[in-house]
């Protein structure tokens, strides 16, 4: 396949890297500063094996980077815009950006083009982007991204299922995009947009919580001279629970992602009048154990006795 990636971050780099890992050709539309620096094989994210994977492609030519949209060939299978979304910005923003790009991909490419959207967005975009361009969008689906930092190919290539959101009209076992996908795992879960867009918040918001209820039983555990280690282990082992739950207590959740998606639901909640109290304070005991560890390391000379 000769796939289209969009992006210039993370999510963008390592999307092409494993495409061209399972052998295919892809043309990456990034920043023209950006380009620069790929082609001189300086890359932008540090990931194991990525550098290499990008050089060869260089070598064997199924690697070509652009950074206008103009001088992009019309014989990609599909495009897939994997834009990692700016923190910054509201989701009305996110979603004007993608719709803006999109806007411009259609003066190039035809509309029956396989688009596929794994940035992360916003619940609604897709519903704003069909109100928007009707008919001129017709093959759309919605990929949320499950990558690991530090991890990020090999996370890709054995994800065990894929979510893929589309319309229900699509015949979907013939576009190139399931083709693809099938050919890392058969394990494909399909919904409607909608769904899709709402599994990435719940999915990011189901880890924040997590990782607040872990964090506040090891403040039980350390004040009632229990181990969070050994609860963590003993968690585990509940089936109902599961061996890769985060339920060992530590750090606060740090950075965007998961505040952002928190955020997000309690304004969609607010939109409709819904009430989410538990959502809501998900945010509230991340800020608490934040500040309390500050107290805490202040008592502490060694950093390991802050939870037992």
């Amino acid at each position: 396949m000769n796939i289209l990636i969009i992006g210039d971050w993370h999510l963008a780099h390592i999307t092409t890297g494993t495409v061209l890992s399972l052998g295919h050709k892809v043309t990456l539309l990034t920043k023209k500063e950006i380009k620069k620096k790929l082609e001189k094989n300086e890359l932008i994210v540090d990931e194991p094996g990525l550098d290499d994977l990008f050089k060869k492609g260089f070598e064997t030519n199924n690697l070509i980077v652009e950074y206008e949209i103009k001088k992009l060939k019309n014989d990609f299978e599909f495009i897939w815009i994997s834009n990692d979304t700016n923190l910054e910005i509201s989701a009305t923003e996110v979603m004007e950006e993608i719709s803006n790009l999109i806007k411009e991909l259609l003066k190039k490419f035809s509309s029956d083009k396989d688009l596929v959207i794994s940035s992360q967005i916003p619940l609604g975009t897709c519903d704003f982007l069909k109100n928007k361009f009707q008919d001129n969008i017709k093959n759309l689906f919605i990929v949320p991204e499950n990558l690991q930092l530090g991890k990020g190919i090999d996370s890709f290539i054995k994800q065990d299922r894929f979510i893929v959101g589309l319309s229900e009209v699509i015949h979907k076992e013939k576009r190139p995009i399931i083709k693809f996908l099938k050919s890392i795992t058969n394990n494909i879960i399909y919904m409607n947009h909608n769904s899709a867009e709402l599994l990435k918040h719940s999915l990011n918001s189901y880890l924040a919580m997590n990782i607040s209820f872990a964090n506040e039983i090891g403040k039980l555990a350390k004040a009632y001279n229990a181990s969070s280690k050994d609860i963590s282990i003993g968690l585990k082992s509940d089936k109902r629970v599961g061996d890769k739950a985060y339920v060992l207590a530590g750090n606060a959740f740090h950075g965007g992602t998961l505040k952002r998606d928190l955020n997000h639901l309690e304004s969609l909640s607010k939109q409709k009048n819904i009430n989410l109290p538990l959502i809501k304070s998900i945010l509230i005991s991340n800020e608490l154990h934040a500040n309390l560890v500050i107290e805490i390391l202040k008592n502490y000379e060694n950093i390991n006795n802050v939870f037992s």
